[in-house]
């Protein structure tokens, strides 16, 4: 081999693979890929294996297969795209018979015999439908997790476990739908869409549970002012017309609204419950008090039996009610009010009674001390007798006016 040959070749090989010299071939205007020249090969192979003679429609078949799988390509990639923007199972149907009815009128289909183009349409129309089944797997995880999510929170105590929920439900559509041979961006957009759903969900838990807390503490402070257990009942049906016309605001359906009024209204009716019970012990003892200093012939009886009435709230009362201490302590300080109010009220009738009994047992102390000197007076024997009789009639008669 000359010399002058082998500068040659070396000039013509450095000329070919100069990179500025790679001219990227293109075939109807398109650059032609790896998969494109594969298929082209495999395809010109084939019609050599089988074809006795080959002819110019040996390469426009090779050609043509070239195309319609690059249009088969295309068409899957924005049949994908139009499914990441779909949210509604409806339109889905109707794109799928959009684009065959499309790929039927392609000027590739044009180059294909009837047979290819058949042999494409099936395929592609497996293709489409592999995309659409992840896909609507995808949005039946979606819209199942979705339901569970909504069926917890209408349970659910706590904004803690709410949250911990909404965590719970994003791993359970990462691991159902993990081994789904689908499109990444498809999965992407489905869990954005679940998250922005759960978020939604959540803030409307959250915005539901600050009211119920506010309203909940507004009936508290309120319920102390009332008098009356009608009072309280009022109180709660306009605390729970504030919450309807607060909730209203919640972008929430009725139903989830519903479910928390009803939880708003069982704590409210528990307060007014206790409100009640307290209600009805304190006049109860109040009644007790009041009978008590009826009986009572000195100011210090009718003090010893009202801190007995208020030792009886202490352990009956303030003991066994599960209300709040602030309500139990302003109840004891109306039984404590009620009761001096009584005691100022009955004062003037025991100091009359006291002094009455005072001069009773004066009589029958001066009648007994006659009798004792009747020894040295005989007359005072019968004279101190029925002063002790007139004052033992007079107690007895007394009493019985005072129990009646």
């Amino acid at each position: 081999m000359g010399e002058e040959f082998r500068d040659c070749v070396k000039t013509f090989v450095d000329h070919l693979l100069r990179p500025e010299n790679l001219v990227p071939k293109k075939i109807d205007g398109h650059f032609v890929k790896v998969k494109d020249l594969v298929t082209f090969i495999s395809t010109y192979c084939k019609h050599i294996n089988t074809e006795t003679q080959l002819s110019v429609d040996t390469i426009c078949m090779a050609y043509a297969e070239i195309f319609l799988q690059r249009r088969m390509d295309r068409t899957v990639e924005e049949y994908k795209k139009f499914l990441r923007s779909c949210e509604n199972k409806t339109q889905i149907d109707a794109e799928k018979s959009k684009i065959l009815k499309d790929l039927g009128m392609a000027r590739e289909m044009k180059l294909a015999t009837k047979e290819l183009q058949e042999s494409f349409k099936q395929k592609l129309t497996e293709l489409l439908d592999a995309v659409c089944n992840d896909f609507l797997t995808l949005l039946n995880q979606e819209d199942d997790l979705r339901k569970e999510y909504i069926q917890y929170i209408k349970d659910c105590r706590t904004l803690k476990s709410a949250e911990e929920m909404k965590m719970t439900i994003l791993v359970k559509f990462q691991k159902r739908t993990g081994n789904l041979n689908c499109d990444e961006e498809l999965r992407k957009k489905s869990k954005q869409r679940l998250t922005g759903l759960i978020d939604k969900m959540y803030k409307n838990v959250h915005t539901l549970f600050d009211l119920m807390s506010q309203l909940i503490e507004e009936y508290t402070e309120s319920v102390k002012e009332c008098r009356t257990l009608e009072q309280a009942q009022t109180q709660i049906k306009n605390i729970l017309e504030k919450f309807k016309k607060e909730s209203e605001n919640v972008n929430c359906n009725e139903d989830f609204r519903d479910n928390f009024k009803a939880r708003l209204n069982a704590p409210l009716h528990q307060m007014c419950e206790n409100f009640y019970t307290l209600f009805i012990n304190v006049k109860k003892l109040e009644q007790e008090y009041n009978n008590s200093i009826s009986n009572c012939n000195t100011l210090q009886h009718a003090e010893e039996a009202k801190n007995e009435i208020l030792d009886k709230f202490e352990k009956n009362v303030n003991a066994n009610s599960d209300c709040e201490e602030e309500l139990r302590d302003i109840f004891k300080q109306r039984l404590t009010d009620n009761c001096e109010q009584i005691y100022k009220n009955n004062e003037a009738d025991i100091n009359k009674r006291e002094l009455v009994d005072s001069a009773l047992t004066a009589a029958k102390f001066v009648g007994g001390a006659m009798v004792a000197a009747s020894h040295t007076c005989p007359p005072l024997a019968a004279a101190g007798s029925g002063l002790v009789a007139l004052a033992t009639l007079t107690a007895s008669i007394i009493k019985k006016k005072r129990e009646q």
